[in-house]
């Protein structure tokens, strides 16, 4: 065997390595630096060149309609041999005043807001007899990002002086300009971009069971016509704006809310603005670029075709009003108070006067619904029907039936209305309409409305074959639990076919009302079977009356039975109840505040504790009543 020597590397040697990896790794890192530069540069240039052509579509728009001579026009340039030439430096949104040319060449939407009012850059223009309105450069820096730039006026003459141009040497100037990359864009190339003749789109509001702005464009019928369609949204009240891009060059970019129909002359788009059954395509989940949506109010809502890759003419739509949450709205003052009522003509509308699902303003300082009017009959089973063919597609032709979703994420089972539970005082006037086969299955309080935190007044409404089954709470055509004061006149609830729905509760369970704790059921009458739980009170129009300190009054009111043949079978009972069950009403009790006058009921019932019109009558009065 030979001896092995084992020897480590020197000092020198370990030196000599070290120093080399510091070498590379810095000549690495140079290159890399520079590349970022570059690539950082060419966005750049990418969008001054948007922002180019944005301006000079635009303000030869602006010219043409006799504009331009009314605006501001920026800095002069001092130079004797420049005739006529301005430009603007813009500085995180400061140069838009409202009355200048910048706020004719780059209107809302015209570029990306980030750009627009968070960007910085230059805008050099001609304004001459021979040349009204001709856009000459832009310098450009993102001044938030890497090698970010802010621009000052003071920097003007040096970047005109050392920056213009593409060549390699101005390119590289304005890698290194403080350190800083800067991206321009005219001379040459701006003399030979591409012209295009545009189209205008047309544009349709539908305000039914989803709202949706429907858009036709017959511009990009062709594989070379590559122009970019956006719809612009206003909120009249909050005046906040969104620009939602339905096409960028020709391209439909991904958007949960916008869908393109098959046609063969034309591209038809349909953008969502509010839909309750997908709670991320509510209206109050659409974030503007300007300001806040309030949900309620009035809407413009206005199509734009335009092209920022050539010189083109841009297509405005005219606007088109109509209402975020409802069919529409209108505003009342009395005595300094100012009041917004709601129109209600879709379950849509319907489903948005609960907060907890459309986040509707009910007492803000710009907008404040407290009331609706119903404006024709409603149906919940026709509202399904057509929520399923409006989310048919070719990728999904059999939709499920749709679930209705809460703002707090929450969804009832597939094809459930979700009952109201306003937080707010409403008023509700069904003005004689009818809201027919309201389908819930699930817990806690339901019916129409199932458990709203504060008053509720309803009239003048019709309530057809309603099918509300809770497992753990009251039930009620009309309401589940009003813990609140309840107003209630010329309501009715029966079913119109042979076969009862009915309502079930196992709280407490009433063909109008499950619970009620104060207020007054006048002239409204219910025709449906009910039964409560094992421990449930039930009655044919409302099942518990629990009153302490307040009044609950029930005056000219009827329940009525169901028979066959004339002839009551027992199978089934108008109303079961595993404690009281009444004809009219379940149980009174907890004060002598309750009083029901003028009332009667031809209803079957059985129970614990049985009445023809009272199962159990604690307290109170009863006067000019009977039941048979």
């Amino acid at each position: 065997m030979s001896n092995r020597i084992k020897k480590g590397f020197s000092l020198a040697e370990t030196l000599l390595v070290v120093a080399i990896v510091v070498i590379l790794a810095g000549v690495s890192f140079v290159a890399v630096q520079r590349y970022l530069r570059s690539m950082a540069q060419l966005e750049r240039d990418a969008i001054a060149k948007e922002i180019f052509v944005a301006a000079q579509n635009h303000i030869t728009m602006a010219e043409s309609q006799g504009y331009l001579g009314k605006s501001q026009y920026g800095y002069a340039d001092d130079d004797a041999d420049k005739e006529g030439i301005y430009y603007f430096v813009v500085n995180d949104g400061l140069a838009f005043t409202g009355n200048t040319v910048l706020d004719l060449m780059l209107p809302f939407a015209s570029v990306e807001e980030t750009v627009r009012l968070g960007g910085s850059y230059i805008i050099r223009y001609q304004v001459t007899e021979k040349t009204p309105a001709l856009v000459l450069d832009v310098f450009y820096s993102d001044p938030n990002g890497r090698f970010g730039h802010s621009f000052s006026s003071d920097e003007y003459t040096d970047l005109v002086n050392n920056c213009r141009g593409a060549d390699k040497k101005k390119k590289a100037d304005r890698r290194i300009y403080g350190g800083d990359v800067i991206g321009w864009y005219g001379g040459e190339d701006a003399l030979s971009l591409d012209t295009k003749t545009l189209k205008a789109p047309e544009i349709e509001v539908i305000n039914a069971e989803k709202l949706i702005v429907k858009i036709t464009d017959r511009n990009n019928t062709g594989s070379a016509d590559k122009a970019s369609l956006t719809l612009i949204i206003k909120g009249k009240t909050s005046e906040a704006q969104l620009a939602i891009k339905v096409l960028v060059d020709g391209t439909m970019p991904t958007n949960d809310r916008l869908t393109k129909d098959d046609d063969s002359t034309a591209n038809i788009y349909n953008i969502v603005l509010d839909d309750i059954t997908t709670q991320a395509l509510h209206f109050a989940n659409l974030s503007a670029d300007t300001g806040a949506f309030i949900p309620g109010e009035d809407i413009t809502v206005q199509a734009v075709a335009f092209s920022n890759s050539a010189l083109a003419n841009i297509e405005y739509t005219a606007e088109k009003t109509t209402n975020s949450l409802f069919a529409e709205i209108a505003s009342e003052t009395v005595s300094g108070v100012t009041t917004t009522t709601a129109s209600v003509s879709n379950i849509r509308h319907l489903e948005n006067l609960d907060n907890n699902i459309s986040n509707v303003s009910y007492n803000g300082e710009k907008l404040a619904i407290t009331k609706a009017e119903q404006t024709n009959d409603m149906s919940w089973t026709d509202f399904v029907t057509n929520i399923k063919t409006l989310n048919t597609t070719a990728s999904n032709p059999s939709p499920a039936d749709p679930s209705v979703i809460t703002f707090s994420g929450t969804a009832t089972a597939a094809g459930n209305y979700m009952p109201m539970n306003p937080s707010y005082a409403l008023t509700y006037d069904g003005q004689k309409h009818s809201i027919s086969e309201v389908a819930v299955n699930g817990t806690g309080s339901a019916g129409l409305f199932g458990a709203p935190k504060e008053e509720l007044t309803v009239s003048n409404l019709q309530l057809l074959d309603f099918s509300i089954t809770t497992t753990n709470g009251s039930a009620g055509a009309l309401a589940g639990l009003m813990t609140k004061t309840v107003n209630v006149s010329n309501v009715v609830a029966y079913d119109t076919g042979t076969t009862a729905t009915g309502i079930s509760g196992t709280v407490s369970a009433g063909g109008l009302i499950g619970y009620m704790s104060s207020g007054k059921v006048e002239t409204s009458a219910a025709s449906v079977i009910v039964s409560g739980g094992s421990n449930a009170n039930a009655g044919g129009l409302i099942g518990s009356i629990t009153v302490s300190d307040t009044e609950a009054q029930v005056t000219a009111c009827y329940s009525g039975g169901h028979t066959t043949d004339g002839m009551y079978t027992g199978s089934p009972y108008d109303v079961t109840g595993g404690a009281g069950a009444g004809g009219l009403i379940g149980r009174m009790n907890g004060g002598a505040g309750a009083a029901v006058t003028a009332c009667y009921s031809t209803c079957s019932a059985t129970g614990t504790e049985v009445g023809g019109l009272v199962g159990s009558a604690m307290n109170g009065s009863i006067e000019g009543c009977y039941a048979t």
